[in-house]
């Protein structure tokens, strides 16, 4: 009997989320598909930050977002952003 409600229940989760997901704005399904392929793709052709810093083509500029991104999530918290400024250029 717990079996026949748990299904029950789960299959009525289901009906629900697909027709909220329906009304919620998003007409037509090829939305969904473009945002899960998409994601996928991106997923597909991801490297690890240590192979991007390894990677002699890529920029300086992109190295030192790298560094920031890795020190923020390594800590929890946001790294503070250090400016690299000539102090000739601030006078």
């Amino acid at each position: 009997m717990k079996r026949k409600l748990l299904m029950a229940t789960l299959a009525g989760t289901v009906l629900a989320g697909l027709a909220l997901a329906c009304l919620s704005g998003c007409a037509n399904l090829g939305y969904y598909w473009q945002s899960a392929s998409g994601h996928l793709k991106m997923m597909s052709v991801a490297r690890p930050v240590d192979d991007w810093l390894a990677d002699s083509s890529a920029t300086p500029r992109l190295k030192e977002r790298l560094v920031l991104s890795a020190s923020q999530s390594s800590t929890g918290r946001a790294a503070p952003i250090i400016f690299r400024w000539p102090l000739a250029d601030c006078q």
